[in-house]
């Protein structure tokens, strides 16, 4: 890492995400001033990828944390307008692959995406309070892309998860169960949730496990404690 400064290394990690690992959904930002004028064209009739580009941002401003990291962008200061891209490959690839592939864009402001969902909502910035709102009915959408596919996406795996939770929680008989017994039977018995769980929320079910059964332990421990002090109160 180039920096030993915290927020440096903060700042250089997001400038940097992705670089050098392979993912399949990028996002990235560009300008009017800097994207071929037939930009739309090219994207239409050359790329063949699905990705979709978000209604022009004219209104975006910069804010008060914006400002705290570099005083030049003054808080409330409209930022240049620019366009949000999000692009989805059918294979990981790398970052140099993303900007060869969206040359014509004239951005190097690429950086894999975390959630498709959640970024194609903020395409139009749904969810973001206090940022400004964009047309959905702006957003284009190329190759095959579905934008409002997409944001379903990040609901229906929300649906999925809180389903997980619930017959984790209401099936008592198993709260012994490793996150492996877990992936185990859900490939036996719920297919839905087995691809879930391979593709989406692996990590955030195992942790939700962990987290059940280290509150089950703790609150036993405070069930022996409080049962200990009470015989030796009657000592």
């Amino acid at each position: 890492m180039p920096y030993k400064d915290p927020e440096k290394k903060k700042q250089w990690e997001r400038e940097n995400r992705g670089r050098g690992s392979r993912h399949r959904v990028w996002m990235f930002v560009f300008y009017p001033e800097s994207a071929d004028p037939d930009w739309r064209e090219i994207a239409d009739s050359e790329l063949m990828l699905p990705f979709c580009v978000s209604p022009l941002h004219d209104r975006d401003a910069w804010t008060e944390r914006d400002e705290r990291k570099n005083p030049k962008h003054v808080a409330g200061t409209l930022k240049k307008p620019h366009w949000h891209g999000l692009v989805e490959y059918p294979q990981p690839v790398d970052y140099e692959t993303v900007k060869e592939d969206f040359a014509f864009l004239g951005t190097t402001n690429i950086k894999y995406a975390k959630s498709k969902g959640s970024m194609a909502l903020y395409l139009c910035h749904i969810g973001s309070e206090g940022k400004a709102q964009y047309d959905p009915a702006e957003v284009l959408e190329f190759g095959g892309a579905n934008w409002h596919d997409w944001c379903s996406e990040l609901e229906d795996v929300h649906a999925t998860m809180v389903e997980m939770r619930t017959w984790l929680r209401d099936n008592v008989s198993l709260h012994n169960w490793e996150f492996s017994d877990f992936v185990d039977w859900c490939d036996e018995n719920n297919d839905a949730w087995s691809r879930a769980l391979d593709l989406k929320c692996s990590w955030a079910i195992g942790n939700y496990m962990d987290k059940q059964r280290a509150k089950r332990i703790y609150r036993a421990k405070l069930a022996r404690d409080m049962v200990r002090e009470q015989h030796e109160e009657m000592e």
